[in-house]
């Protein structure tokens, strides 16, 4: 599991819902560029680690 599906894996469900599916990915992914960008310590944490536990409290 890569970084940015640890990141989506915080997502409810319910708020991926209401994007629709046309712009569901550019969406996520735009997001998680965005994160790694604002926060580059966060992200690197969870690209290395197995545990998404690094950014719970970040979401």
């Amino acid at each position: 599991m890569n970084a940015n599906e640890k990141i989506i894996a915080l997502v409810k469900p319910e708020y991926l819902n209401k994007i629709p599916k046309m712009f569901r990915k550019h969406a996520t992914e735009g997001t998680c560029k965005l994160i790694a960008k604002e926060h580059p310590n966060l992200y690197s944490e969870t690209a290395c680690k197995t545990s998404s536990l690094t950014i719970a409290g970040f979401l």
